[in-house]
């Protein structure tokens, strides 16, 4: 797990040991345990998936690419703290699969 702000400087968390197949796992088990809202349909390419999320007023992005692996990503500037939960959510999730 890495904490990181991307070239816009939005808190990002990323965990490269995640597989492309793993994703539509995670997202599915994050969107029911924090009760996500779809902002975005999930994109699909060759070499990453994403979908951007929001919760109240606060909006993230879930992404998997094969620089990176899987890695949160705060849209908002108020979901930094909520950020760093649902990363501690997907840690856990790894260590149980």
């Amino acid at each position: 797990m890495e904490e990181y702000r991307d070239a816009s400087g939005r808190l990002t968390v990323a965990f490269e040991s995640m597989n492309a197949s793993d994703y539509p796992d995670v997202v599915d088990a994050l969107e029911k345990h924090f009760l996500l809202e779809p902002r975005t349909e999930r994109v699909q390419g060759l070499d990453e998936m994403f979908q951007q999320f929001k919760r109240g007023n606060i909006e993230l992005k879930l992404e998997w690419d094969i620089w990176s692996g899987f890695s949160v990503t705060a849209v908002s500037a108020d979901a930094e703290h909520f950020i760093r939960r649902v990363a501690s959510f997907v840690k856990e999730w790894l260590r149980k699969r």
